[in-house]
């Protein structure tokens, strides 16, 4: 029971603090991840492009307002005569402009962008993904390094007892000093073993804790989950997660929408050798401090209008005289009011080479992305056969450590009998037992193994990534 007791309070699992588990993990790495940060960043500038792509379909418009004053002597735009004063004027206007037909260059160019916007967060997914895949492999280590630490010490804890026994025996005489020495020997080494877990147990942790952006802190603890006994691991085909890697894969989506978008592209290059028609109009007034309302007053003026011929004697003409009142400014604005509309077509005729230039590009593009395509799938189809072969031989090595831990543990459990009774020397038990530790070992590194290669195809499967 002392025993028990004693597994229970040194063991790496038993923690006052609240636990991660593996989708908390995940999440939090997920959330917190610069690159991913990054990427995000590079999402949100293609949703702009996306949008600004969308706007090309409506007209620009444009508005202007001026003002200008003239000192001195100038001519009144209104009365187009000189005067001797400060005339203040002001103009407005708004224009505006639209493509009635382009060649298919913006509804092309709207496609395209969505394609890109597309690709580029399948490229965020594919980011987040493997990250997750990573965070996934430091748990599994810092599950493995807290089991062996585990072990580790209950070796330690066993051997102290045979120690206790063995001095107890030497003390009386029924035993040598050798066999004492040797036992005290081997529980040192052991007690370094411990020492050594302790030490994957913080270094595996603190992996994990800068997976998640985390400082460190020894009071994190992870949640020890429920897992496939690895005597009832599925089996897999390589054509069979093959198919489900290329049908769920964010690489797979995101290089077939950035084929789609060079497709589109291409087209928004050819649109620019096809002919373009363009509309356009505005409205426009403008204001003068000098425009009067002129009011006859009733009295006349008398104004030389010339000279009688052959003499200096003037000719006189009575003009009426006027009385004058600024014009408001909105009563100019609307009488002043003004508008023009027109449309343009613009046809290439010679672009020394630049329309061409730009089609051959295009198509180049388009067969880049046809070979980045073909080379992603045959990287995916190589990394999956991959994950599925060393998923096979992490279930062969499993089984051949497990009949090898069977052997040993009962030939440790007979020799440890013997020993106990007088009948095997210390040096052939220690022998014994540590090819006993030896397969312990092995089976523990075995079984971490074949779990995180089984989530590597449940990765590629596009499974979640959870225990």
């Amino acid at each position: 029971m002392k025993y028990i007791i004693a597994l229970l309070i040194c063991s790496p699992f038993f923690s006052s603090a609240q636990p991660w588990d593996l989708a908390r993990c995940i999440e939090h790495a997920q959330k917190n991840n610069l690159t991913i940060k990054q990427a995000e960043i590079g999402l949100n500038q293609q949703k702009m492009a996306a949008h600004v792509a969308k706007m090309q379909q409506l007209p620009s418009i444009n508005g202007s307002v001026g003002q200008n004053f003239n000192f001195g002597r100038s001519i009144d735009p209104f009365t187009n005569t000189f005067e001797n004063t400060t005339i203040r004027a002001n103009n407005f206007s708004v224009s505006g402009s639209g493509v009635i037909y382009g060649g298919g260059r913006i509804q092309n160019n709207i496609q395209a962008e969505q394609s890109n916007l597309a690709a580029t967060e399948f490229d965020v997914l594919s980011i987040s993904n493997n990250i997750a895949l990573q965070v996934t492999n430091a748990y599994l280590n810092v599950l493995f390094s807290k089991e062996s630490l585990r072990i580790a010490k209950d070796r330690s804890s066993r051997t102290k007892d045979q120690l206790d026994r063995m001095q107890k025996l030497v003390d009386a005489g029924a035993n040598s000093r050798e066999n004492l020495l040797t036992l005290k020997a081997q529980f040192a080494q052991e007690l370094r073993n411990v020492v050594n877990s302790e030490n994957s147990v913080t270094l595996s942790k603190l992996t994990l804790e800068q997976l998640l952006q985390m400082n460190h802190n020894d009071s994190f603890e992870i949640v020890y989950p429920k897992m496939v006994e690895p005597k009832n691991m599925p089996l897999f085909s390589i054509n069979e997660v093959v198919s489900l890697a290329m049908e769920n894969q964010p690489e797979i989506k995101r290089e077939m929408e950035r084929l789609r978008a060079s497709e589109y592209a291409l087209k928004v290059a050819k649109a620019s050798a096809r002919p373009s028609l363009n509309a356009f109009g505005s409205v426009s007034s403008v204001f003068s401090s000098q425009a009067k309302y002129l009011t006859p007053n009733g009295v006349y003026d008398t104004i030389s209008i010339g000279y009688v011929s052959g003499s200096n004697i003037p000719v006189m003409r009575l003009s009426p005289g006027y009385d004058r009142s600024t014009i408001p400014f909105a009563n100019q604005v609307i009488n002043n009011l003004g508008s023009s509309l027109g449309m343009s077509l613009s046809v290439p005729i010679f672009s020394a080479g630049q329309i061409e230039r730009n089609i051959a590009s295009a198509k180049f593009n388009m067969e880049r992305a046809q070979l980045n395509k073909k080379q992603t799938e045959n990287t995916l189809y190589q990394s999956v056969a991959q994950a599925v072969t060393n998923y096979q031989a992490a279930q062969k090595d499993f089984d051949a450590d497990q009949a090898a831990y069977q052997a040993q543990e009962e030939s440790f459990s007979f020799a440890d009998k013997r020993y106990q009774e007088g009948m095997l020397n210390t040096v052939d038990y220690l022998n014994i037992k540590n090819n006993f530790i030896a397969a312990q070992s092995n089976l523990l590194q075995s079984k971490y193994r074949l779990w995180l290669r089984l989530k590597i195809l449940e990765f590629y499967q596009g499974k979640s990534l959870t225990f």
